[in-house]
């Protein structure tokens, strides 16, 4: 999973068609999105391509305005800017976004921490970084003291927020699940069933691919080198998230620095997991999961997996090459 950026960057690269699907392409959150219908369940149905093609850019952009740090004006933002202490109303969206969050953080034992943007910046891989470089012990303890989930008030019984102390949220680890879930519901809300739906790398198919298939989703070789797919799974129904460090690091001193955070120590994780894969009924969960499996590296990662009753596939590197390691509900679900 490459980081989300959250710049958004709408550019409409076109609807494509042919005789058993037609899809949708373009730009957003800093990469790229791709809509997929199968046609095939669509033969009475005149397909408004134009239209939905509006509705989902619209969808983006509205997710973009609330929850991007790139955006100086969206919602999460202005929360960002917000003085320690006070009462700050959100939209619904965010909320449940930040809700969840504090949920994850909780089970993650803080792997997963929206409230790591303070560390992000300082690291290089965010929207108030300077240049990439490996900075003081002490400038990452100072760092560190911005950031925890606890110090994080979200209000079960409305939309408001508060910060305890100087907190910077980043939603890039969730926010993109997030917009693979509401694309889908507004696809289905149009009546459309059988489609696939991804947003930089996060997905969620629902039903059937052409030719009455599950649909096959590849999960990439984690190389920085090229792209080759490394092993596929039949999804229908099911989200799925893959997050890894090969792709968006730099190094320093001969020594590679991921752009995953560890909010627990303040420095990039540094250990043999180099990707993992979740899968959910819910995109947002399967995007948040992978980051907070990621910070937790295979063993405590796999732990915690099982715990959680999760579906995850993870990549380690060994002195022979890769190895792939499974969840006991993955060994179940690829068994069937």
């Amino acid at each position: 999973m490459l980081l989300i950026t959250l710049l958004f960057m709408l550019v409409l690269t076109g609807c494509e068609h042919g005789s058993s699907e037609f899809r949708f392409v373009g730009k957003t959150m800093g990469t790229t999105y791709s809509v997929v219908v199968n046609q095939q369940s669509l033969l009475d149905q005149p397909v408004k391509y134009q239209a939905l093609q509006d509705q989902i850019n619209t969808e983006l952009i509205r997710i973009n305005r609330l929850m991007s740090t790139y955006d100086t004006a969206s919602q999460l933002s202005q929360f960002n800017a917000q003085s320690v202490g006070e009462m700050f109303a959100v939209h619904a969206d965010l909320h449940l976004v930040l809700r969840t969050s504090q949920v994850l953080s909780e089970l993650s034992g803080g792997a997963f921490d929206v409230t790591v943007g303070a560390l992000v910046n300082l690291w290089g891989f965010g929207p108030e970084a300077s240049l990439r470089g490996v900075p003081s012990p002490l400038a990452v303890k100072m760092a560190r003291k911005n950031v925890g989930y606890q110090a994080l008030e979200v209000n079960p019984g409305n939309y408001l927020i508060r910060k305890r102390k100087a907190l910077y949220i980043d939603l890039s680890a969730i926010a993109k699940g997030f917009a693979v879930d509401q694309l889908s519901r507004l696809l289905r809300a149009q009546g459309y069933h059988d489609f696939l739906v991804e947003i930089g790398g996060e997905l969620f198919a629902s039903g059937r691919a052409p030719g009455n298939r599950p649909w096959q989703v590849g999960i990439e070789l984690p190389s920085a080198l090229g792209r080759a797919i490394y092993t596929s799974l039949p999804l229908q129904n099911m989200a799925m998230a893959t997050s890894g460090d090969y792709r968006n690091y730099f190094k320093q001193g001969g020594k590679r620095y991921s752009h995953t955070i560890d909010p627990r120590t303040g420095y990039p994780i540094d250990h043999s997991l180099v990707s993992v894969t979740v899968l959910a009924k819910s995109a947002m969960l399967a995007d948040a999961w992978a980051t907070a499996i990621s910070v937790l590296g295979a063993d405590m990662g796999l732990q915690l997996a099982n715990r959680q009753q999760l579906a995850v596939l993870v990549i380690i590197k060994t002195g022979s090459g890769l190895k792939t390691l499974r969840s006991d509900k993955l060994a179940a679900y690829t068994a069937t």
